[in-house]
C-alpha cells in the first residue's frame, strides 16, 4: 500500500521525465485497495489554473 498522500498541485516526474501535477484521488480504489491517483501534464494543469 502506498503511504504517500498527495495534495492538489503536488508534482512529480513521469516515466518520460516530464513534470506532472496531482489533481485528486478517484472515488474508486484498485483491486489491491489502493487509492487511484489522477495526474495531469504541466501544460494542461497550467491552462486549468488560469481559468
Amino acid at each position: 500500500m502506498n503511504n504517500q498522500h498527495w495534495s492538489y498541485g503536488d508534482t512529480k516526474i513521469d516515466r518520460q521525465g516530464r513534470t506532472i501535477y496531482f489533481i485528486e484521488y478517484a472515488n474508486q480504489k484498485d483491486k489491491k485497495g489502493n487509492e487511484i491517483e489522477l495526474w495531469e501534464p504541466e501544460d494542461i494543469f497550467l491552462a486549468r489554473d488560469t481559468n
